[in-house]
């Protein structure tokens, strides 16, 4: 009862705390929504609440399917989500607001891989912010009986919601910091990352990029998720073929995924440091590259390219036809690096495009850059390590 107490009074400091932000939570975490819900002026804080609970749901509100639905990096981008609507809902208190999420495999009666576990995530426009909660339980729950799995269900949800509340409560500073409530039930860490005002900017769409050199450059864009020495090459090549500065270009917004948020934002930063310079983006089609850089050499492979010359990436023929006629007017180039595809290395001469486009690219040879090494390769061998 004391809890709930608890919880309530934290609530009701939370409206009083003049945040609005959106709510998204699978698998765990509605008690917490419901006790924001249950306390006046909810209307203060909460703007829409999601529950994306089947595959199906979750693929929909991301845009993807989740390698794992519950980890860091979906809970970071459920959050990323959440806030991107409430500036939409809200766009007049874009500055405060936010996206909270929280992702869980609680005790069920069934076997699974992975421990009990949960990850609540804050995006706003100054930071992100990740919360880990590994439930002392064993690995497997199936095997308490019928009365046990529920009451320890119940309790592990309880435990969530407070630690949602008392998250949000310091985020907003509508409390002061708690200590770890029921901290013999699970084991916590929390990752904050504090944007530079630059970060934010891209990220509010006030400025298009961090960076913008004083001479056309070679500007060589990509998630680099992670870095590898295959990018480092292509980078060297580049500079040395077109005798420009040569810089990584990471958007944080992208076409079909998730923006980027703070922490991953940092990380690949980090990762890409010791590679070359790195300008971060708000750009990400080709077009709004070539607005940011006019006259930039672009350096992409081969499979970037396709996707480029696509038109289901711009809706009709006409629309790709235009694009691609703007990116000929802003007088960019591509220089163009094979791929290993379907088991076979696939160069410039190998594409079909369009006419236009192929005027603007200038190949490499097989003999000039090859190397097989991809990004999807690593993180796959990563991941099956994990397992």
């Amino acid at each position: 009862m004391a809890g709930n107490t608890q919880q309530a009074e934290i609530a009701a400091a939370i409206h009083r705390a003049k945040h609005q932000g959106v709510f998204c939570v699978s698998g765990g975490g509605s008690a917490a929504i419901d006790q924001l819900l249950s306390v006046p002026s909810a209307s203060k804080t909460v703007l829409e609440c999601s529950i994306p609970y089947s595959a199906a749901s979750m693929q929909a509100y991301l845009g993807r399917t989740p390698i794992s639905a519950v980890s860091s990096e979906t809970a970071a981008q459920m959050a990323m989500v959440a806030y991107q609507r409430a500036n939409a809902l809200s766009p007049e208190t874009a500055p405060s607001n936010f996206g909270l999420s929280c992702t869980a495999a609680l005790a069920t009666d069934r076997i699974r891989k992975g421990s009990d576990r949960a990850y609540i995530a804050i995006q706003s426009q100054q930071s992100t912010l990740i919360q880990t909660l590994e439930f002392k339980t064993p690995k497997s729950t199936a095997s308490l009986n019928d009365a046990q799995q529920p009451t320890l269900r119940r309790r592990q949800e309880e435990t969530l919601s407070q630690a949602i509340l008392s998250m949000l409560g310091e985020f907003t500073a509508a409390s002061v910091p708690q200590e770890a409530m029921l901290n013999d039930t699970y084991e916590t860490s929390l990752e904050r990352v504090d944007a530079p005002i630059g970060w934010q900017q891209i990220m509010t769409q006030i400025e298009g990029s961090t960076l913008f050199p004083k001479n056309p450059a070679c500007i060589f864009p990509g998630a680099f998720d992670p870095p590898h020495a295959g990018h480092a090459k292509i980078r060297n090549i580049a500079e040395n073929v077109t005798g420009r500065d040569t810089y990584f270009e990471l958007s944080i917004h992208n076409v079909d995924k998730p923006s980027l948020d703070y922490i991953e934002i940092s990380k690949r930063l980090d990762a890409l440091a010791p590679f070359g310079p790195v300008v971060l983006t708000n750009a990400p089609t080709f077009v709004q590259k070539a607005r940011l850089f006019p006259g930039a050499i672009f350096a992409v492979g081969v499979d970037t390219l396709e996707r480029i010359d696509a038109s289901r990436y711009y809706g009709t023929p006409a629309a790709k036809d235009a694009a691609i006629d703007e990116l000929a007017r802003l007088g960019v180039a591509f220089l163009v690096f094979g791929r290993l595809m379907d088991d076979r290395f696939i160069t410039l001469e190998d594409l079909k495009l369009s006419s236009t486009l192929k005027t603007l690219c200038e190949p490499l040879s097989e003999q000039r850059f090859r190397e097989d090494i991809s990004s999807s390769a690593i993180r796959a061998a990563s991941q099956a390590k994990r397992k």
